[in-house]
């Protein structure tokens, strides 16, 4: 990502707005920054999703790609959430994304009941995660988030009138969360949905090592 003139990890937040709020990536990147600051947590992440969008991925992603496309079975695992392996080709079932990538959100109170009480069936697991699946957001990539570039704080407060691009729950009517893994995240649907891909690629390191 810093080859495609990203900033990479505290570097996000080491400019004057946040600086002058005495904010750091740590404070950023606490979920609980999203009930208590939503303007500046909200702001925060559709920056980055903005950011990610307008960027074009630098030119080793298309030579990664190329060596993948000769090979019989391979397989990607980053911690980027920028999204830019998808964004240059790369079918998202051969990609891991295990801290999660920026255009998918969710709805931030799940409750994951496993519908026969135990999690003994073979089958409740995975139905569980398909159930949390089904609520998963893919923002288009040419939405956009209203963010104020002097302040970094969306333009308007996250409620379902607002124009400043935060998504909302069709069922709860309630703002969502991106489904990324934050500092101190322990949100069992978020972890069940990026367990679906660390699972798929333990698959297939399995096969390799055979």
């Amino acid at each position: 990502s810093a080859d495609s003139g990203l900033p990479c990890y505290d570097a996000i937040a080491s400019i004057q707005a946040y600086q002058e709020q005495d904010i750091s990536y740590s404070d950023l990147c606490m979920p609980s920054m999203l009930e208590a600051k939503p303007r500046l947590a909200y702001g925060f992440w559709g920056s980055c999703f903005n950011l990610y969008q307008d960027t074009t991925p630098h030119e080793g992603y298309a030579i990664v790609k190329k060596w993948c496309d000769s090979k019989d079975s391979w397989h990607v695992y980053t911690s980027n959430v920028d999204g830019h392996f998808l964004k240059s080709g790369f079918p998202a079932e051969s990609v891991c994304e295990f801290h999660g990538r920026i255009d998918e959100w969710m709805p931030a109170d799940l409750s994951i009941d496993d519908q026969d009480g135990s999690h003994e069936s073979a089958n409740s697991e995975d139905l569980v995660r398909s159930a949390v699946q089904k609520r998963i957001t893919t923002l288009p990539r040419q939405h956009r988030f209203k963010v104020d570039e002097e302040t970094k704080l969306l333009a308007e407060h996250p409620d379902e009138d607002s124009s400043a691009g935060v998504p909302f729950d069709a069922e709860t009517k309630r703002p969502l969360r991106p489904a990324i893994l934050m500092f101190e995240d322990r949100y069992e649907p978020l972890l069940k949905h990026l367990s679906f891909a660390q699972d798929r690629y333990q698959r297939w390191e399995a096969t390799v090592e055979e």
